[in-house]
Parts: C-alpha cells; sequence; structure tokens
C-alpha cells in the first residue's frame, strides 16, 4: 500500500434527488463512482466510507484515524458500504457512434456530435 493516498482523482462525483435533513437544513444527496481499485480500499477497510482518507494503519480500525472524521468503521462501515452500493457502473461509452446509432434507430431524434 502506498505511505499515504492524496485524495481520489479518478472519483466522479454527481448530485442526486435524495434530500437528508442536516442540522436542522436539506441537502443533496451524491454519487460518488471510484475506480474498482479504491472501491477494494473501502470493502477491505484501509479507506474510510466517510472522509475517505487512506490508508488506515491496519483494516476496519475501531475509528477512522483521522482526528476530524473518528468515523467508527469497525462497527458501521460495511453494513453503511453495503447499504449505498448501487452496482458497478461503466462511465464512458466503450461502443462507436455507429453502434450507438444501430441501437437509437427507432426511439426518436438522434444528434450527431458537433
Amino acid at each position: 500500500m502506498a505511505d499515504r493516498d492524496h485524495g481520489m482523482p479518478e472519483a466522479v462525483v454527481r448530485p442526486t434527488d435524495e434530500l437528508y435533513a442536516v442540522n436542522s437544513r436539506l441537502a443533496r444527496g451524491i454519487n460518488i463512482t471510484v475506480s474498482p481499485e479504491t472501491f477494494e480500499q473501502y470493502r477491505t477497510g484501509y479507506r474510510c466510507l466517510a472522509c475517505h482518507h487512506f490508508p488506515q494503519p491496519e483494516p476496519f480500525p475501531d475509528r477512522c484515524v483521522e482526528p476530524y472524521c473518528r468515523y467508527p468503521m469497525r462497527r458501521d462501515q460495511l453494513a453503511q458500504l453495503e447499504f449505498e452500493y448501487r452496482g458497478d457502473e461503466e462511465l464512458w461509452p466503450t461502443r462507436t457512434d455507429e453502434e450507438l446509432r444501430d441501437e437509437l434507430r427507432g426511439q426518436g431524434v438522434w444528434l450527431p456530435p458537433d
């Protein structure tokens, strides 16, 4: 494992339609899509699900080592990960324009790029 990870540059963060009550205010939910390697770090307990700190000194420490976080990783992380996991997602299409045209033919208006 790396000595210290500085963020998740490959992560894609998008807002969702979910609303949460946070300190008597409403906040929108977010959907974070990460690489399979980063997801494995969450699953094995080396990356905190709350603050995303990596690496933890051991898998699933009692609490996250970040002083501002202290998320109860051992107690809550796997259950929270299972609750939040929405499945695999392909972010960038691997199909060609021609394949997309064939798939969308007859489904309405298709506008080519440019």
